[in-house]
């Protein structure tokens, strides 16, 4: 991984590129314009030469603030608190191309103070500066939620071109605008060109650079008392990507009835990255460590677009739409965390979780500690090697027809419907894993399948409203969704089992057991055949798996509204849902081997022959004999194998109707202006469904919602929001029940243009609860209730809880004492208090149903965001900004709980200044 450093280098290379493209752009521009700018700066001479009093000034750079749109007032969110450091807004000249400037006579003077390059009006602005950052705490986890750096930056920049009577050259209107060049995590690059009746055309590059790197995602929280303890400091599933984004987009005749679009997109996702996996390949075969895999991602999105309207009856357009979209992956991984060594050198990985008083991974994991990397226990499981690979690629083409009219008098319709059917498809798939688990014996695995998917979908809607009189009106909204995916894999499975060690158990110094007749003759209990247990799988597996997933989803939603008088109104409506999943699962085994090997039988149920070739898909019946009672399909080979060829036993052979949910809703809703300066709105949704497909999907819903705005003066505006969520599935096998209540309050005071205040804050309460069962001893089974889900392989059932209560508020104050000087202050701040914990229903008995060390993370911290920026206007044109911004994370908790290995701080503090200034013309 990259290093803080090297990534913020990568971040001032890619900034710097894309500053690079934005001033080819601006080359661009004024390399269009130049001949008509030595042309008009000809004919200017010549005038001044000859003219008297009435001869126009020299053009010059002018304040352009007369023909640039207000600015708008940023309120005092957290993301305006986050943004504030690229200090100000870009103003730009209007490019309406039906302005009353743009539609003037070819021969119309320019305006006075306004700089002209020969027929076109210029505008624009530059901002620079520098950003000092101080960042005590965690680094990562400020980059994680901040990554604002420090450097120089060009904060932001634009370009705008207006011809002045519609004969430019290439262009009647060209804007270009850019920010957060030169190490910021987030750079944009945008043009706009368009030609009057001509086209439009408009392109965006974007760059986000993602750092992920919150440790405790992921970690197994290791404890102290383990020997060696491995304290786990770094995010397991640390993530350093970037994401670029390429959109373009033409509309050729955008004023003609008929016009015609076209686009293109390109997304490309790549950068190093970690996750953690209990390798799982083949037929379920397990290292038996977490391990820690090296992810080089790589994802790649395409996306092509053709489109044309039809504008053929009055007051109504037609579309038909043709997108392409091409997706790649080409990520790979491999096992990245081999810490430790062999006696005979051969690098070690034993996982990331360390609990030795636990045998994770085995009592006494390190032999030698004074070697570099420490020499590990060979009987300890552990990987030696781990590598998967693919390359999955898909392509997807979607037909789509819509239209929207007012054709009819009273009705206003919109509907679309589109179609789209693409396969996916990874032909080199491959798993290979080689190292020691104790508990299947396995010793390496080699996998390899070729999958193929096919995914068809079908989606439309239709949305109506009838003005039936003045004050009368009716709506209808039907929407449908329908996809269908059927898949196949192919696949063919090599696993390795170890031969014993000499003393007894197993040793990573060894090769896997082989079965030949050298190796392992008949009966099959040699020290170097395959050991093999009840919980190993088949030793070589071929076969397929077919899939298949569907759903059909309609809806379809009628209102009527009735405004009773210009101060009151209401609505009432009806839903009706259904919901028809379809699920189908056949694994198929065209060979399924089992070689014998190692123990031969139990006390509990002796048994005599190759015993253990007999499990898995042929294990025999409690109290059977080798080989008559071996189960159907399983056939006895002479070498002494077993081979099982069928449907496993859980496949299902048919489309399986897994639910078939229907839904009905109630919706009203009431409006009152009392005065003009305030109106409230009440809506109330009452939903309740035969079924439900998820244990947590629910049964019964309700949904309240409140809003409300007072206009106490015409500078003060005041709003309030109540939204209450309840639902539901109160099924004994459930007992979910869940709310998520929000209620807010917004702000906003302009008295005077030197002034205004914003002030917002937001309460939210989420809770659920949901029956949990669960294998426990001691005081959590002492006097539990039994589990109530039929064929469950635990015993106990509990209540199990989680609640988070979030406290959001923000404020922002703009303040200019002077004409030149603009100052703002603003906070914005976050308090997260979350509780998990189950409930015994047969006593008072409760817990927190995490581990009681577990520290409480992203359950419970405050995130705080104060923020000041001072604006003074030194010329007209030219300004200075210095902006201070505050991040702070706390946790509300133990961030090293006694008892387990240290895991470090997750708080940060971070203080950002950046000094800039800006030049408009």
């Amino acid at each position: 991984m990259n290093s803080q450093k090297e990534r913020v280098s990568q971040n001032s290379f890619t900034g710097w590129r894309a500053a690079g493209l934005l001033a080819v752009g601006l080359a661009l521009g004024g390399w269009l314009a130049g001949p008509a700018f030595a042309q008009q700066q000809t004919q200017q001479s010549q005038e001044q030469a000859s003219a008297t009093n009435t001869a126009k000034p020299v053009t010059t750079v002018k304040d352009a603030t007369k023909s640039a749109a207000p600015a708008t007032k940023t309120s005092g969110s957290s993301s305006s608190a986050a943004n504030s450091s690229s200090v100000s807004a870009v103003s730009t000249v209007s490019t309406d191309a039906s302005s009353s400037d743009a539609s003037s006579s070819s021969d119309a003077a320019p305006t006075p103070n306004l700089l002209t390059i020969g027929n076109y009006a210029v505008s624009g602005s530059v901002n620079a500066g520098w950003r000092y950052s101080n960042i005590t705490g965690s680094a990562a986890n400020y980059d994680t939620f901040v990554n604002l750096q420090q450097g120089p930056r060009l904060l932001d920049v634009s370009l705008n071109l207006r011809s002045l009577n519609h004969n430019g050259a290439l262009f009647d209107n060209l804007s270009l605008t850019g920010f957060g060049f030169g190490g910021d995590p987030v750079d944009v690059v945008r043009l706009n060109m368009s030609k009057d009746k001509w086209y439009n055309f408009s392109a965006t590059y974007r760059r986000y650079k993602y750092f992920w790197g919150y440790n405790l995602l992921a970690n197994p929280l290791n404890p102290a008392n383990s020997n060696p303890s491995l304290a786990v400091t770094t995010a397991p599933h640390l993530m350093d990507l970037s994401h670029r984004m390429s959109d373009f987009n033409l509309t050729l005749l955008p004023q003609s009835n008929v016009r015609f679009r076209l686009g293109y997109a390109h997304s490309l996702e790549v950068g190093p990255s970690y996750t953690t996996t209990e390798a799982t390949v083949g037929a379920e075969q397990e290292s038996g460590v977490v391990s820690l895999l090296f992810q080089g991602y790589k994802t790649t999105n395409d996306l092509y677009h053709a489109g044309v309207d039809f504008s053929l009856l009055p007051r109504t357009t037609f579309s038909y739409d043709q997108y392409v979209n091409h997706y790649k992956q080409d990520t790979q991984w491999y096992d990245a965390n081999l810490g430790y060594q062999l006696s005979n050198g051969q690098p070690v990985d034993l996982g990331l979780v360390f609990n030795t008083l636990g045998s994770t991974p085995c009592a006494s994991p390190v032999s030698n500690s004074s070697t570099t990397p420490p020499t590990t226990n060979p009987a300890c499981q552990g990987d030696l090697y781990y590598d998967r690979g693919g390359r999955p690629r898909g392509t997807t083409p979607t037909e789509r027809f819509s239209f929207q009219s007012t054709y009819f008098r009273n009705l206003n319709m919109t509907g679309a419907i589109s179609y789209s059917s693409g396969d996916e498809a990874v032909n080199d798939l491959y798993d290979t894993w080689a190292g020691l688990n104790t508990r299947t014996h396995a010793a390496g695995s080699d996998a390899t399948a070729a999958t193929k998917a096919n995914r068809i979908i079908v989606n439309g809607n239709w949305d109506a409203v009838y003005q039936i009189t003045s004050k009368f009106r009716a709506m209808d909204s039907f929407s449908y969704n329908s996809f269908r995916i059927p898949g196949l894999d192919n696949f063919g499975v090599v696993n390795f089992y170890a031969q014993a060690a000499p003393g007894g158990g197993y040793s990573m110094l060894l090769p896997p057991g082989q079965f030949n007749a050298t190796d392992c003759p008949p009966p099959y209990t040699a020290a170097t055949c395959p050991q093999h247990g009840s919980s190993s799988g088949p030793d070589l597996a071929t076969g397929y798996n077919s899939r298949y997933l569907g759903q059909d989803f309609r809806s379809n939603t009628f209102m009527l509204a009735y405004d009773f008088t210009p101060k009151i109104g209401a609505r009432l409506g009806y839903r009706y849902t259904k919901r028809k999943i379809y699920d189908f699962n056949a694994l198929y085994y065209t060979a399924e081997t089992f070689f014998p090997g190692g123990n031969t039988g139990t006390t509990a149920a002796p048994i005599t022959g190759p015993a253990t070739a007999a499990r898995g898909d042929c294990a025999l019946p409690k109290g059977g004999t080798f080989p008559a009672d071996l189960p159907a399909g399983c056939t006895l080979q002479p070498d002494g194998s077993v081979v099982f060829t069928g449907l496993t036993g859980d496949s299902d052979t048919a489309h399986n109707l897994s639910a078939d949910i229907n839904g009905n809703s109630a919706l009203m809703g009431l409006w009152v202006r009392p005065a003009n300066n305030f109106r409230t709105s009440f809506n109330l949704e009452l939903s309740s469904f035969d079924q439900s497909f998820a244990r947590i999907t629910p049964r019964l819903l309700r949904r309240y919602q409140i809003n409300s705005v007072y206009t106490p003066v015409h500078w003060a505006e005041i709003t309030g929001e109540v939204d209450i969520v309840d639902s539901s599935n109160s099924v004994t096998e459930v007992q979910n029940q869940n709310h998520n209540r929000s209620y807010a309050i917004t702000t906003m005071f302009t008295p005077a243009s030197e002034f205004s205040f914003d002030l917002s804050y937001n309460y939210s309460d989420i809770y659920t609860q949901a029956l949990v069962c669960y294998a426990a001893s001691g005081p959590a089974g002492t006097g539990a209730a039994p589990c109530p889900i039929p064929g469950s392989p635990v015993p106990y059932a509990a209540i199990t809880t989680y609640s988070s209560k979030t406290n959001f508020a923000s404020a922002d104050m703009m303040v200019k004492p002077a004409k030149q000087v603009t100052f703002t202050l603003g906070y914005a701040g976050s308090f997260v208090k979350g509780t998990p914990s189950w409930f015994n229903p047969l006593s008072t008995y409760s817990l927190n149903f995490l581990d009681p060390l577990t520290p409480y993370g992203p359950l419970r911290f405050n995130y705080q965001t104060p923020y000041m920026k001072l604006n003074w206007i030194i010329y007209k044109g030219l300004s200075y900004d210095i902006g201070w911004n505050y991040y702070g994370y706390n946790t509300r908790g133990e961030n090293n709980p006694v008892g387990l290995a240290p895991l470090g701080t997750q708080d940060f503090n971070g203080n950002n200044m950046t000094v800039a200034v800006k030049y408009s013309f």
